[in-house]
């Protein structure tokens, strides 16, 4: 679930927008991984960091993606996968 406020601005016209689902309900729910090291080229925005995330901790929170941003998972001993969600 992502949250997603915006603020337009329009000749003599601002409307906030605001998701509906927006501060409802729990955004991250506490998990566990196998190990891995962690990259990413995405700036990151304050404290929600890929390592916190995959540690089950918080969730990642990356700021503007741009073409060619990437986010690698090196998995140690390597795994197969099956399916993600």
């Amino acid at each position: 679930m992502f949250g997603l406020y915006l603020l337009l601005q329009l000749p003599r016209m601002c409307a906030a927008l605001k998701d509906k689902d927006f501060g409802k309900g729990t955004m991250h729910r506490p998990h566990v991984n196998p190990n891995a090291e962690l990259s990413t080229t995405m700036k990151i925005y304050d404290h929600y960091s890929l390592d916190r995330a995959y540690m089950g901790e918080t969730f990642f929170w990356g700021l503007i993606p741009l073409q060619g941003d990437t986010i690698n998972f090196k998995f140690s001993p390597p795994i197969y996968i099956e399916r993600y969600t």
